[in-house]
């Protein structure tokens, strides 16, 4: 391939900057209950000590779409590297790699 390329491939926005709403991961991201997910998942963190800890939306999306695709953790993740609606569940932005 052509890795000076890639740089300016991450720059642009996929899709002209926008999703299509109909999409059903869209959808889903618009029904998931987060603020309460985040409240239940940050139960199982320890405030004082510091870790390495995702976020909630990030970590559900994943769980939820690997329950939904019937697929293996690294195909999930695979899954969410490519593909930008998926990744609307996990991050407010593209993003290659977690």
């Amino acid at each position: 391939m052509y890795p000076k390329e890639t740089p300016l491939f991450r720059d642009l926005m996929p899709y002209a900057g926008r999703l299509v709403e109909e999409n059903r991961w869209i959808k889903m991201a618009e029904i998931l209950p987060w603020y309460e997910l985040d409240v239940i998942y940050r139960r199982y963190f320890d405030d004082r000590k510091v870790s390495v800890e995702k976020k909630c939306r990030l970590i559900t999306g994943l769980m939820v779409g690997q329950m939904i695709l019937d697929i293996i953790d690294r195909e999930i993740v695979s899954f969410f590297h490519e593909n930008p609606y998926f990744q609307y569940n996990g991050y407010d932005g593209w993003v290659s790699s977690i």
